[in-house]
């Protein structure tokens, strides 16, 4: 896997950190500040436990006051929240029926679509996964409250340093199709009263008489999606796998709390900043299902935020806060938390190899599965070494197709360089995820490295390195490191065979020198976030390696009572020959032993006794080999001939 490296296996898949914005109208460019600080409940790797994240927003004291009539301030255009490495979110341990379905969380009328966030929503409660709240400050930032709309006072505070009462709000699971990227909910239950009539803009609040005062809960959506950096322009150290929560909506300003934010200058009242926000996700959902899992790293958990102001920027967000757009964020520094691994999970990955064919000569496909029944909690796979036997090389014709460095990065790699496909099944995502396997330039002479391209709910890429081992240098080991903390049941990998032009094994000949033929197993070393180890092989079959050179005729004649000395040519891997006998006869049909040898190099004399062999008379030989697995080879007869 590349700077991508690559699988928990190794995917980040799911929930982790939940929106809960609140936010105002376009107003001057702002300076920001964002600091991130974490709570877990429990500090365990793997464990299921909550999560919460706190986000502090500072604004320049020196920076444009707003005005009723602009709206222009200081305000908080979007924020981003990043989860550390490896923690996951299952959105799949709230089964779809006991999501909220988005028209109860947001059930305002069409016309009235602008001021949804100010209907009463009504979610069950077993989509409910988490708390927050948001705390307010106004731009006056003075302990006197503004008269043109005391209602503030009641949810917000003063100052920086007094952030009163916050606004309280529930986290729930929308109803979205596929499960990643995931939407999530945040409705919030404020006091404070609306006293103002919004019929002139699409729809009132409430059912109530205008001007009647009407209870004001704001709600917001966010997009929860995991993401990695694992491509070729990494970000620093934290270029692991990761979740990332953003507002939903990246058009248009994020959901407003009072229609001063909106910047109409004829309704009262003073725009607030968000001053801190805290979300809060459980570690089990409502029915007892894991619904986060710690990392299972033990160095250290970092988490963090991002923020950004109102600017002259174009208005979009990638989903990377590090891309090279107008926008730029504000990012906090790390939140660093040592984890305890005093106690770590259990390392249960296991993984098998199996050749299509070991027929000698071949090109054959290679299916690896790597999987673990029970992945939720457990350490999750860093690093998986696999090592083939010495009887599979590589196949020189199909490296003239290998995608070059520039093409992989670029997700444009030709055609002919897909060597395979890939599988995932994780219960993060029902309907898994599938991958393409690239052969791309390499390091090491001869050899390629490998490049997946998973496909899907989410989007990564794993690399992995290759390079010769072994007592002869013939061995091809591939490495894949730093694979993403993610619980995946099976992870499947199909090498193409077959074609001598375009696949990227060969089943090494059977060698005619007499030596050995290559054989052996597959072999795995996976090694775990947490420290765990486990070494593994997978038996191969290959076909044998048997024959011997048909024998010569002997154009010299053989005197009686001198020796027939005579050694066998072109015999195929003496390592595993038992004997080879020395088969003679008056008769090409009938041969019959005459000696045998059981030691390399084989070679006999058998003395042409008068007795039984006559002058001037042709004979025939001929040889038998049995080797040490059963095979018997016996060789075309040829003649010799008796002079006195």
């Amino acid at each position: 896997m590349n700077k991508p490296k690559a699988t928990r296996l190794g995917l980040c898949m799911a929930l982790t950190i939940v929106a809960a914005v609140v936010a105002f109208a376009p107003s001057a460019f702002g300076s920001i500040t964002v600091d991130a600080s974490t709570t877990y409940g429990s500090t365990v790797p793997g464990a299921h436990t909550d999560y919460t994240i706190r986000q502090d927003f500072t604004y320049d004291a020196n920076g444009p006051e707003p005005t009723a009539s602009t709206g222009a301030g200081q305000d908080l255009k979007k924020w981003i929240v990043d989860s550390p490495a490896g923690l996951v979110g299952n959105p799949n341990a709230v089964p779809y029926a006991d999501r909220c379905d988005p028209a109860s969380f947001d059930p305002t009328p069409g016309a009235a679509a602008a001021y949804s966030t100010f209907f009463i929503g009504s979610c069950p409660a077993s989509s409910k996964v988490g708390d927050a709240s948001v705390y307010l400050v106004n731009d006056a930032e003075s302990g006197t409250c503004p008269n043109a709309n005391p209602i503030i006072c009641l949810t917000a505070g003063f100052d920086m340093a007094n952030l009163g009462t916050p606004l309280l709000g529930s986290i729930y699971i929308l109803k979205t199709d596929p499960e990643i990227p995931t939407t999530l909910g945040t409705q919030f239950t404020s006091l404070s009263y609306q006293n103002f009539d919004f019929s002139g803009f699409g729809g009132s609040v409430c059912t109530t008489a205008p001007g009647t005062p009407c209870p004001i809960q704001p709600k917001t959506k966010s997009v929860l999606a995991p993401v990695t950096n694992r491509s070729d322009t990494n970000h620093g150290n934290d270029d692991d796998f990761r979740i990332r929560t953003i507002p939903a909506d990246y058009s248009t300003p994020p959901t407003a709390l009072l229609p001063t934010a909106y910047g109409h200058a004829a309704l009262p009242g003073t725009p607030l900043h968000i001053r801190r926000i805290d979300q809060h996700l459980y570690g089990l959902a409502n029915n007892g299902e894991p619904f986060l899992t710690m990392p299972t790293r033990c160095d250290s958990w970092d988490s963090y935020a991002y923020a950004i102001p109102w600017n002259t920027g174009d208005g979009t967000l990638a989903m990377d806060p590090n891309h090279t757009g107008d926008n730029t964020y504000v990012k906090s520094a790390a939140d660093s938390v040592s984890p305890d691994c005093s106690t770590v999970p259990a390392f249960g990955t296991t993984a098998s190899a199996a050749l299509s064919t070991g027929a000698r000569g071949a090109y054959p496909g290679l299916t690896v599965k790597v999987g673990d029944p029970s992945p939720s909690g457990h350490d999750e796979t860093k690093k998986m070494v696999t090592t083939l036997p010495d009887a599979v090389s590589v196949n020189v014709n199909a490296l003239n197709n290998v995608c070059s460095e520039a093409d992989r990065n670029a997700d444009t790699c030709p055609a002919a360089s897909q060597i395979g496909t890939a599988s995932i099944s994780t219960p993060l995502i029902s309907g898994g995820l599938t991958g393409r396997v690239y052969m791309v330039q390499g390091t090491t002479p001869g050899l390629p490295f490998l490049s997946i391209f998973v496909d899907g709910a989410v989007k990564f890429r794993l690399d992995a390195t290759t390079k010769f081992v072994g007592p002869n240098f013939n061995m091809i080991e591939t490495t894949f490191d730093n694979l993403p903390q993610t619980p995946f049941t099976d992870f499947t990998v199909n090498i193409t065979g077959g074609s001598s032009t375009s696949s990227l094994l060969f089943n090494r000949s059977c060698p005619t020198d007499g030596t050995a033929p290559g054989s052996g197993s597959t072999t795995f070393s996976l090694t775990g976030y947490a420290g765990g180890a486990v070494s593994s092989s997978s038996s191969n079959s290959f076909d044998g390696c048997y024959g011997i050179s048909n024998p010569s005729k002997i154009k010299n004649c053989v005197k009686q009572g001198k020796r027939l000395s005579v050694s066998p040519k072109g015999v195929i891997d003496k390592p595993g020959i038992s004997k080879i006998q020395l088969l003679v006869g008056s008769k090409a049909k009938n041969v019959m032993k005459r000696a045998t040898d059981t030691k390399s190099p084989y070679k006999f004399k058998l003395t042409m006794k008068k007795s039984k062999y006559k002058k001037n008379r042709s004979y025939y030989y001929a040889y038998k080999v049995w080797y040490k697995d059963g095979k018997v080879v016996k060789t075309k007869t040829n003649k010799f001939k008796v002079c006195k």
